[in-house]
């Protein structure tokens, strides 16, 4: 849970250490950690904040600098703010709609942390791993932008070729390839698993043309995204 505070003052404390925060300070609540907040008597803080749970935020998390220190301050803009407002906007959509509008701003918000208040872990230091790690993790990050190689290689500071075959030798496929069935996979779960039409799926996964979109997915598949639904449903129906 992380809770960013838009006006006011408190304390968080948590593992013994206290910490006095204010207007632009936020603060990550873990599961299973002894906490305490309070808002300040003179001036309590109003503050938005951001449950989230799955395999993938400890990874996510672990790209950030939040599990050293779990909290951090940001007033340079409003992307922050626009981030939580997002969220909070997808949690009055339709059911249709609030899942995939949600998720896309959990995804920035993380986004957000990793680009602004990333590991400190040296850049010298790094194993080839740890860069696999982190292009998977933009990969998924940004899964609803039409995102390319070189702008991986761009965030990672490294040769877009030196990227290409450290990826293709660590995992056995090229980065390309991968993307592309993140991609597919993404698809294939949100056209079983909800009702969204074909386009609102293929923007969230980084296609502006649906027609395009159809056109890859029946490429990987062999099935139109209506057909591979029609299936998935048909096989879904029989086993109960």
């Amino acid at each position: 849970m992380i809770h960013y505070i838009t006006a006011g003052k408190g304390i968080f404390r948590v593992n013994h250490q206290t910490y006095e925060l204010s207007t632009g300070d936020a603060f990550l609540m873990k599961p299973g950690e002894e906490i305490y907040y309070e808002a300040d008597k003179k001036e309590p803080w109003c503050y938005a904040w951001i449950g989230v749970q799955g395999a993938k935020i400890e990874h996510y998390l672990g790209c950030t600098n939040l599990l050293e220190k779990p909290v951090f301050h940001y007033d340079k803009d409003e992307r922050l703010v626009k981030i939580y407002n997002q969220f909070f906007k997808a949690t009055k959509e339709p059911v249709l709609l609030r899942e995939l509008k949600a998720n896309r701003a959990i995804y920035d918000l993380f986004a957000f942390l990793i680009e602004n208040f990333p590991n400190h872990q040296s850049q010298d230091k790094k194993d080839g791993l740890s860069y696999i790690k982190e292009a998977v993790a933009y990969c998924n990050l940004n899964l609803d932008k039409p995102i390319k190689v070189q702008e991986i290689a761009d965030y990672l500071n490294l040769n877009r070729s030196y990227l290409a075959r450290l990826f293709k030798q660590k995992i056995g496929v090229s980065l390309k390839q991968y993307l592309s069935h993140l991609r597919i996979e993404n698809a294939k779960e949100l056209l079983t698993k909800t009702e969204s039409p074909v386009n609102v799926i293929a923007c969230s996964i980084g296609f502006s043309d649906p027609l395009y979109f159809s056109k890859f997915f029946k490429k990987w598949t062999g099935y139109s995204p209506e057909k591979y639904r029609q299936v998935e449903v048909n096989v879904q129906n029989r086993q109960q």
